[in-house]
């Protein structure tokens, strides 16, 4: 009897996955669609916004750290720069990606004289 339970639980088991495989492959598979990175959470936004700053502080090439932010398709770098330096102190980031994100900031507003809309 004992071995009975076994078998029916290793069957019953198998057929689940089976079943489950067949499903997800099959009859209702992922379907990978094209999104816009503006569509990202805020903190998946900042994380960017710090590893293009990190980059900057690196290459100090302000044109092609707007043209890395302009991939997450805003038209508002300094607005989404602001979000994000907010978004950064409000989740206890380090010290030094606040930093990095302050200095790129800055350049970009001495580089825009605003740093509002650009492209």
């Amino acid at each position: 009897m004992k071995m009975w339970r076994v078998i029916l639980v290793i069957t019953g088991l198998a057929s689940g996955i089976i079943l489950g495989l067949a499903y997800g492959w099959l009859i209702d598979p992922v379907k990978f669609v094209d999104t816009n990175p503006s569509s990202l959470r805020i903190d998946y936004q900042t994380d960017v916004v710090v590893m293009v700053a990190t980059i900057y502080t690196h290459e100090l090439d302000t044109q092609a750290a707007i043209d890395r932010l302009s991939l997450l398709g805003t038209s508002n770098i300094g607005g989404l720069l602001e979000d994000s330096l907010n978004y950064a102190k409000e989740m206890h980031f380090t010290s030094q990606d606040i930093e990095y994100v302050i200095i790129l900031n800055e350049a970009i507003t001495n580089t825009n004289g605003e740093g509002g809309d650009q492209q």
